[in-house]
């Protein structure tokens, strides 16, 4: 028995099952059972995570102090707050709300808990990120006669609007490069193909990531903008692989029969965050170390 218990030991300290989820890397979970988190982002300095939960029937947004451990709700809104993300000055949160009767961009200031339109525009707007000098937004957006979602921009120097992506499918998550030359996104059909793609910032095709997957969203960028962290799915399997950000030289990090989601790559390199669904209603966000 003590032989036993021993292997185990050693088995789990090299390669870690909690919750369904595998890997060879150490990895905790950062949020509860009873709540379905969604949506996390690291903020600049690494020390806190954005995210979106149910409250009250609605989604609302919450910060994780990863110091402390402490976790603070944003909003408290009778409508959907949700895919937040941090603004470069660290003070705002930016994020779409479906408060106005379609989905818009906001801007909240995390101290004073105030939040304002970020442009007007005849478009539904989500998936909002400032680039790093925070004068140019990317987002996916749906003008009144679009069915599409695709990848849109709007200059705040120029108060211009742009649509820098033309697919005949939806567009999701966009981000962008840590020196904010290119833009990652995936794509999506009825049939479940779903594409990844990084673009020039002014939309013209830069690297093909998907070319070794069939399967590929939820792209983020690793610190200084070579490598790609994302999400395979293959015969009912999640992965959570990196690689470079051309597709090549992949890395598994973590699998699982369950969903896993929206990857974040610490402003460190040093781990990386993701949602992984336990059930229809419970999903929590993981913290992944890779050192």
């Amino acid at each position: 028995m003590k032989m036993i218990v021993l292997f185990l030991i050693i088995y789990c300290s090299q390669h870690l099952l909690f919750g369904q989820i595998e890997t060879d890397f150490e990895a905790i979970p950062l949020t509860s059972t009873e709540e379905f988190a969604a949506h996390p982002a690291f903020s600049s300095d690494g020390s806190q995570i954005v995210y979106s939960s149910e409250s009250s029937g609605f989604e609302q947004l919450f910060v994780l102090d990863l110091g402390t451990k402490s976790t603070r709700q944003l909003t408290f809104d009778r409508a959907n707050s949700r895919h937040p993300s941090w603004h470069p000055n660290g003070e705002q949160i930016i994020y779409d709300s479906d408060i106005s009767g379609k989905s818009q961009l906001y801007a909240l200031n995390i101290e004073s808990a105030t939040s304002h339109l970020l442009f007007n525009r005849n478009i539904e707007a989500r998936n909002g990120q400032f680039n790093s000098l925070a004068n140019l937004l990317i987002f996916t957006g749906k003008g009144s006669n679009e069915k599409k979602w695709n990848i849109y921009s709007y200059d705040f120097i120029y108060n211009n609007l742009n649509k820098i992506s033309s697919h005949n499918k939806d567009c999701h998550f966009p981000k962008w490069s840590p020196e904010a030359a290119y833009i990652s996104y995936h794509t999506s059909e009825s049939n479940n193909q779903v594409n990844g793609h990084i673009i020039h910032w002014y939309g013209k095709p830069a690297f093909d990531p998907s070319s070794n997957n069939s399967y590929m969203s939820d792209i983020s960028w690793s610190p200084n903008g070579y490598k790609i962290v994302f999400v395979t799915k293959k015969d009912g399997i999640y992965q959570l692989l990196i690689s470079r950000r051309d597709g090549t030289e992949v890395q598994l990090l973590a699998s699982s029969s369950n969903a896993i989601q929206h990857p974040d790559w610490s402003p460190d390199g040093r781990s990386i965050i993701f949602t992984l669904a336990e059930s229809a209603d419970k999903q929590k966000i993981w913290l992944l170390m890779l050192e």
